[in-house]
């Protein structure tokens, strides 16, 4: 199953937010940082993503 590294990108960004606020560091970032780093988390996402080793589907 081919993973979106759109959605893995919002996400890890979005955990690392809700741990920076747990850690009582709740600053939210400018729309902007956060469009910044969802673009450059998307693009090591899929970095990651092409280094993985391919799995064949058995269907």
């Amino acid at each position: 199953m081919q993973q979106d590294p759109s959605r893995l990108a919002r996400e890890y960004i979005d955990g690392a937010l809700k741990t920076r606020a747990s850690l009582g560091r709740s600053a939210k970032p400018s729309k902007a940082s956060y469009d910044r780093a969802v673009r450059l988390a998307r693009e090591a996402m899929k970095e990651l993503l092409s280094l993985a080793p391919k799995t064949e589907s058995h269907h």
